[in-house]
């Protein structure tokens, strides 16, 4: 009997540990759903914590921004100061023929969807998160593969990103842009 005991209390613990595990935990869909997001707490890169509640942005939201940023290579800072910039954290924000988060061009959103298999619904945010990180991912790999680096290669994605990439090699640098990118870079530093 007391072997029958200690088996259904092993099975029990292991059970419970299986559901307390941070991998059963955290299951993050490629597109989730504002219900199906588990978020943990924090999230830490290096010694800063990097979901931030300091940041007028839903955590679940940034969590996933952060995922879309590491997935593909782009620093997640300054992609939350591009969004402050675009948008102001405004999800549903609709200026002229630009949406949400990242101010996506009406232009682009039938291409984004069908590459990325999703509605094109560019005020959902995560579907937006998508979209806008694989435009800046795609324009830091087109001047990477032209030889630019560092400051300058972040200026020029920067201006391609606010003029397009045709607009960018015709007219330089979106200088004011760059700026106020700057200024929203810095605030996003300052509530770390």
């Amino acid at each position: 009997m007391k072997s029958k005991t200690k088996l259904f209390a092993f099975i029990l613990l292991a059970i419970s540990l299986v559901f307390a595990s941070p991998v059963y935990a955290s299951k993050v869909d490629d597109n989730p759903s504002s219900e199906e997001v588990r978020v943990p707490e924090k999230k830490k890169l290096g010694r800063e914590v990097l979901l931030n509640e300091k940041i007028p942005m839903p955590i679940a939201h940034q969590d996933f921004l952060y995922n879309q940023c590491e997935a593909k290579n782009i620093d997640f800072k300054k992609a939350l100061a591009i969004i402050r910039l675009e948008s102001g954290f405004n999800e549903k924000n609709v200026s002229g023929n630009t949406y949400g988060y990242f101010q996506i061009h009406e232009m682009h959103h039938n291409k984004l969807a069908s590459r990325h298999n999703t509605a094109p619904a560019p005020l959902d945010p995560y579907i937006n998160i998508k979209w806008g990180t694989t435009l800046i991912s795609d324009l830091y790999r087109t001047f990477e593969s032209e030889g630019l680096t560092g400051d300058k290669l972040d200026r020029a994605v920067l201006s391609a990103f606010n003029k397009g990439e045709g607009g960018f090699r015709r007219t330089g640098e979106a200088t004011k842009f760059i700026n106020i990118y700057n200024n929203n870079l810095n605030w996003i530093n300052s509530k770390y």
